[in-house]
């Protein structure tokens, strides 16, 4: 199996598509590169027939059916931006090549971390580097812990209750593979949004590439403010934030607010001081269940990081367990309960330490 891995990671480094501004149907060496890559797509979907492939196959077709001419390929092909269609292609490659040149003896093959107080935070460290426009921080020797893990061939893939604008001033500091937002709702390709995943918050959310917002949550969020509230979903998808400092409540208030059976099915999510409201099919654990069945595997072969509330789902599921001594003491809990690791310290020191453990834990995992 080792050398039909070699095999598959030499065919389709050796064929990965430059990202293009146009469409030069008459390029031979790229028509010469997307056959080798529709080959070894056919190959990879033999040898690992559970590893999410379709679209890939799909679209090298397309492009394969264009540089030969087919006038209805190419006239499809027009409806998608060069760039990001051969973006997509080749990060959707690398990522399979990052999968096969993992070590198939380690038992971790995805790694989960939140973002907020777990990876990034707003106590102080010598070297680091910040957020834009924020008062948060990573460490550098964190970023190049996570980058080591990536380059382990565990994809990284960041989980948090941030909308994507504020996703947008951590994602170029922190090294990643995908992202996943508002609590589980949203989840980020190379391409923008993965709209098939989205699809199933319609009822809830409406189409997100249309202007104004409609559905269950929405319609909601209006009965709050007629109720008093001050709302936030500027921005936002899927959710719809409270804060309760802003809304002057006291703890009762938010306990009460937490407590309450919304209409629909529509839930509550503690992240840091706000509260959230999402769809109920929404949830960090319900967004790596969906990796899982992508990538063919299971939450015995997951890692998560994680320090809050909104963790508390993917962490009382994933086999490996990571958390530090500043997150919350349900979390504590749980990750001890699990056998997991809790770093006796908290902040950026925290961070590192549990990166440290999880780095060892790739080919030496604790006992469970």
């Amino acid at each position: 199996m080792a050398k039909e891995r070699n095999v598959l990671v030499y065919l389709f480094s050796k064929n990965i598509l430059q990202e293009q501004s146009g469409y030069n149907f008459h390029d031979k060496l790229c028509k010469q590169k997307i056959t080798s890559l529709i080959q070894a797509v056919r190959m990879l979907k033999e040898m690992e027939p559970g590893i999410d492939a379709d679209e890939l196959f799909v679209r090298l077709s397309l492009l394969y059916r264009a540089f030969c001419g087919d006038n209805n390929a190419i006239k499809k092909l027009q409806e998608y931006n060069p760039q990001l269609y051969f973006k997509w292609i080749t990060e959707k490659v690398n990522v399979i090549i990052q999968y096969l040149q993992r070590d198939h003896t380690s038992p971790i093959y995805l790694l989960f971390s939140d973002i907020d107080n777990t990876l990034i935070h707003q106590t102080g460290i010598k070297k680091f580097l910040q957020v834009p426009g924020e008062n948060r921080t990573m460490s550098k020797r964190g970023i190049s812990l996570l980058a080591q893990i990536g380059a382990s061939g565990v994809p990284v893939i960041l989980i948090s209750g941030r909308r994507i604008s504020s996703f947008d001033r951590v994602m170029k500091i922190i090294p990643h593979s995908f992202a996943i937002l508002e609590h589980g709702c949203v989840i980020l390709n190379s391409d923008g949004v993965d709209d098939k995943y989205a699809s199933q918050f319609f009822e809830y959310v409406g189409d997100h590439h249309k202007p104004h917002k409609y559905g269950l949550l929405w319609e909601y969020e209006k009965q709050l403010q007629e109720q008093g509230y001050i709302t936030d979903s500027k921005g936002r998808i899927a959710s719809f934030r409270i804060d309760p400092k802003e809304n002057n409540m006291n703890e009762d208030n938010i306990r009460r607010l937490l407590a309450a059976k919304h209409p629909n099915g529509i839930k509550t999510e503690q992240n840091l001081t706000f509260i959230d409201f999402i769809p109920p099919l929404g949830g960090k654990d319900k967004a790596v269940q969906y990796f899982l069945q992508k990538w063919n595997t299971t939450w015995d072969h997951v890692a998560c990081l994680g320090d809050d509330y909104n963790d508390i789902g993917m962490l009382s599921k994933a086999k490996y367990t990571f958390t530090h001594s500043g997150a919350i003491s349900q979390v504590q809990q749980i990750v001890r309960s699990r056998g997991g690791y809790v770093s006796p310290y908290s902040g950026h020191h925290g961070t590192v330490d549990l990166l440290t453990k999880l780095v060892g834990a790739l080919n030496d995992p604790p006992p469970s």
